[in-house]
């Protein structure tokens, strides 16, 4: 008897133990379990926090596409103001006019950065656009990169030696790659210019301005011609042309700067006319008078030929 109650309490124990280590077994199971529930929360939280990063950085980079997006748009609608007229024609003036109508103007060159050597407008322009200058349809673009940030371009020609860069006889490639922009034509009558641009060569270092003889003279009296119908004819003759973008004239014996400026609508307050250099002093008689006879009798031979672009009525 003793034997079997010992059998049965060990039986008893035996089943205890089992039943202990089922629990065991269980307790570990549910541990196990809510490690793994843990575990699949911190990856469901982990996915959710990296899909939401995601969503974040794509937000992001959509907003800043969009910006991007309406960056170029302003920049393909941005409207320039290019002076396509002559140099020692008031272009210092028109760019102080425009300066202080708060105007981002480049006259001449510009400065890249502040221990940059000037670049002259006329070379940059032309360095833009020549890339596939023997393909004219496939021009470059001109107006990118540090000309960007300004809005009116003034005196684009360069002279060095015996060579200019006249880049604002490039009107048409200006005029088809920025549409609906504004032009100035900027004129003085041709004996005013030419004693204009004597005394600047006396006062220049630049040797273009020196050592000018007849020939050089005759030259830029058949330029001031050339270029003044080249720019009517595209401008005021073509009626598409007239249509899309605008010339604005600047005589400088029958005009002001505010004048003009009133005209292009850029503003209504009285602003101050610059000092001009007009060589007023002197009559035409004794402006010709400075010239040789035979520069004097070539312009008076050009205008009979072609009539005077220095006149408003010319250009209608």
């Amino acid at each position: 008897m003793e034997s079997i109650k010992i059998k049965s309490t060990n039986k008893s124990k035996e089943s205890k133990s089992i039943q202990n280590k089922s629990k065991e077994s269980k307790s570990i199971q549910n541990k196990s379990k809510e490690s793994k529930s843990k575990e699949s929360k911190s990856k469901e939280s982990k996915s959710k926090e990296s899909k939401s990063i995601k969503n974040k950085s794509k937000s992001k980079q959509n907003k800043s596409k969009q910006n991007k997006s309406k960056q170029d748009k302003s920049k393909q609608n941005k409207k320039y103001i290019f002076q396509i007229g002559f140099n020692r024609c008031a272009t210092q003036a028109l760019t102080t006019a425009f300066e202080k109508l708060n105007i981002k103007s480049a006259h001449a060159g510009i400065k890249i950065s502040l221990y940059c050597p000037t670049y002259y407008l006329s070379i940059l322009m032309y360095n833009n656009l020549k890339k596939n200058f023997k393909n004219p349809k496939n021009f470059n673009k001109i107006i990118k990169g540090p000309l960007e940030k300004y809005t009116a371009f003034l005196d684009m020609e360069y002279v060095y030696e015996d060579y200019s860069l006249t880049f604002y006889t490039f009107f048409k490639e200006l005029e088809t790659q920025n549409i609906g922009s504004s032009f100035i034509m900027n004129i003085r009558s041709c004996i005013s210019w030419l004693l204009s641009r004597i005394k600047l060569g006396k006062q220049s270092l630049r040797p273009y301005f020196h050592n000018i003889h007849d020939q050089k003279l005759k030259d830029w009296v058949d330029h001031y011609f050339t270029h003044s119908i080249n720019v009517r004819d595209y401008f005021i003759r073509n009626p598409t042309i007239k249509a899309r973008s605008k010339l604005y004239l600047l005589p400088l014996e029958h005009k002001t700067i505010p004048q003009l400026l009133k005209e292009m609508n850029i503003t209504n307050k009285n602003i101050p006319n610059e000092k001009v250099d007009f060589i007023k002093n002197l009559s035409l008689t004794n402006q010709e008078k400075e010239l040789p006879k035979s520069i004097v009798d070539y312009v008076h031979s050009m205008i009979e030929k072609h009539g005077d672009p220095s006149h408003p009525d010319w250009w209608v």
